[in-house]
């Protein structure tokens, strides 16, 4: 569960998710906030996304993703991928915008939210799935695909895929990477590597290759985690 901030009316850039469902064009989806007893699906709901969500009195959901260590397009993807779970999860069309925001207590308030709120407007006019503002659209370029639909940028359901993405000029690291696998297979022995580069430099990438070409060998066994880059 992302942690609330540290201080009040912290400026940071965040990703808001929201999910909400309004009877009528003048609702609006962040009144009080559900009690207790009435918030019994929402620790489900925050494991589930590995974001920090609130349950709004209407039954909205209100998601945050601060992108930390994994940096604007990172924070993105991620976002990205709870906006798609919490429309699975809910039934419920959903908006996902990107800026710098206010958060209080917690929580974001301010221009971001305000966005938010009527992209759910049209993503519910719509019956999209995750509908995100511009800002967002350009994060994700590369790694997932945004189509136009009635003056709407409505999210693929999911990412593209590590093979349709070229790997390109990696040569050498994919053979530094190879013959260290090889020499493991055939001596018996240990070896770590530790693969670092700025936000986007291509590090997931290049794990994605490395184990696509070898996950057919029966020696060779992966396993993969991955840490919350907000408290680690």
């Amino acid at each position: 569960v992302m942690p609330t901030s540290l201080d009040d009316d912290e400026r940071v850039v965040v990703h808001v998710i929201l999910a909400a469902r309004m009877t009528d064009a003048d609702a609006d989806p962040l009144g009080r906030t559900l009690s207790d007893e009435e918030r019994t699906s929402t620790d489900e709901l925050e494991r589930r996304l590995g974001v920090r969500v609130e349950r709004l009195a209407d039954g909205s959901a209100l998601a945050t993703v601060k992108p930390g260590a994994l940096g604007p397009k990172g924070g993105a993807m991620r976002a990205a991928s709870a906006a798609c779970e919490l429309a699975r999860a809910l039934g419920e069309p959903v908006a996902l915008a990107s800026g710098f925001e206010t958060i209080r207590r917690g929580l974001p308030f301010g221009e971001v939210v305000d966005r938010a709120v009527a992209m759910s407007r049209a993503a519910a006019a719509l019956g999209a799935g995750v509908v995100v503002d511009e800002l967002t659209e350009t994060l994700l370029r590369g790694g997932w695909r945004v189509a136009q639909r009635d003056g709407q940028r409505v999210l693929d359901h999911e990412p593209v895929r590590a093979e349709t993405r070229p790997l390109v000029g990696r040569d050498r690291e994919l053979g530094t990477l190879a013959s260290l696998v090889e020499e493991v297979e055939a001596e018996g022995v240990s070896r770590v590597v530790i693969v670092s580069a700025p936000p986007g430099g291509g590090k997931t990438r290049l794990l994605e290759e490395l184990l696509d070409r070898w996950r057919s060998r029966p020696a060779v066994r992966a396993w993969t985690t991955r840490c919350d880059e907000a408290t680690s």
